[in-house]
């Protein structure tokens, strides 16, 4: 009796723990929209940087005024700034979506551990291993809750 104590308190604290993880994950995928759509304005800004550059160095213009070197010049540097930005949105992007795939199967492998937990309950019986592998995911979940807190 006193194992199907447990084992219903350690499934109670996996649902909620799998409701976190979900929310999490939502967050996630949202930052993840949110970065994609910053990175494709930055590369649109690159492109047309890029574009006033080659158009500044066609051999029908003359580049010979002090004005129009600085503005090379700052051009090469805002060219510079927002490939620079787009490389950090691009690692973010890839750091994100690790994030994500983690929380995916560690929501999978919850949902199975709750399964298999909820099954043993109605049989009123169950492996101690059993128990041993809720207290050790419940753990897991709660280290990754705390990661990404």
């Amino acid at each position: 009796m006193r194992f199907n104590r447990s084992l219903t308190a350690a499934c109670l604290q996996l649902v909620e723990q799998i409701s976190k993880l979900k929310l999490l994950l939502k967050a996630k995928e949202d930052q993840l929209s949110e970065l994609m759509i910053e990175q494709q304005a930055l590369e649109a800004q690159h492109s047309n940087c890029e574009q006033e550059i080659e158009a500044m160095i066609t051999p029908s213009s003359d580049n010979t005024e002090e004005s129009e070197t600085d503005t090379f010049k700052s051009l090469l540097r805002h060219s510079w700034q927002l490939k620079q930005a787009i490389d950090k949105c691009h690692t973010s992007a890839l750091r994100l979506r690790q994030q994500i795939t983690r929380l995916e199967k560690r929501i999978e492998a919850a949902l199975i551990l709750k399964a298999n937990a909820l099954k043993a309950l109605k049989l009123k019986g169950g492996d101690p291993r059993l128990q041993n592998g809720l207290d050790v995911m419940l753990a897991k979940n709660q280290l990754l809750l705390g990661q990404y807190d």
